[in-house]
């Protein structure tokens, strides 16, 4: 399963790439029409080309090497703004820099800019709302999908399940809880069929969908977990 959660980042890395180069061109574009009126009109375009380009490029550095969409799946949307603003800010600043120190920031429009700016920001916001709503549809199709049983203690399933909650992915879904010191009254936790007899375990887990088993126990040997396991 570390590999389909693999193909999974990679293919989440790689649409938003793809999405926010696609945002670059499509804001840059629109920048120039409202502040020229036509790609005719638009002085020396070359210049123009070169710094949609360095944006391109800054982007395409930013996500391979920074990694800035890390947990971009279960981010909110009001986190998901802030880092947009922070990308946008960071990449304005930067090309910024780079056309100062090779003495071409006097021939370049700030009005422009400042239209690409907001125009990047609002359309990235946007695509990445779709995009996000999008890949956790299909994270969360059966296609996709990882059934866990968590395995544990009563004294121990409230943090545990607090914790998975927090830092699992997705597309996983905790099919079965199973609470093997038998404190339980088989209620189920969160609407998550509950065993709370060993005997029942193992045939409860042939029964089920299940791709993986989280086991965290501390009243039970080191043998017993191994057999279990």
């Amino acid at each position: 399963m570390g590999q389909v959660n693999h193909k999974n980042r990679i293919l989440e890395l790689y649409c938003l790439l793809v999405v926010d180069l696609f945002t670059i061109i499509i804001s840059y574009l629109a920048a120039v029409l409202i502040r020229f009126g036509s790609l005719k009109s638009l002085p020396n375009s070359e210049l123009h080309y070169f710094i949609c380009l360095c944006c391109m490029f800054f982007c395409t550095a930013f996500t391979l090497l920074l990694d800035w969409n890390r947990d971009f799946i279960k981010r909110g949307y009001f986190v998901e703004f802030v880092i947009v603003l922070k990308y946008n800010v960071i990449m304005i600043f930067i090309v910024s820099s780079f056309l100062f120190l090779i003495k071409q920031a006097e021939f370049f429009s700030r009005l422009l800019f400042g239209f690409f700016f907001l125009i990047n920001l609002i359309l990235s916001f946007i695509l990445h709302s779709v995009l996000k709503k999008v890949l956790r549809e299909y994270l969360k199709s059966e296609h996709c999908k990882i059934q866990m049983l968590v395995v544990t203690e009563n004294k121990h399933i409230d943090d545990i399940m607090s914790t998975l909650r927090g830092s699992l992915p997705v597309n996983y879904e905790i099919s079965a809880i199973a609470l093997l010191d038998e404190g339980g009254d088989g209620s189920a936790i969160d609407s998550i069929r509950t065993i709370t007899k060993k005997s029942e375990l193992l045939e409860t887990a042939r029964q089920i969908p299940l791709d993986e088993v989280f086991i965290y126990l501390t009243n039970e040997s080191a043998e017993y977990v191994s057999e279990l396991i």
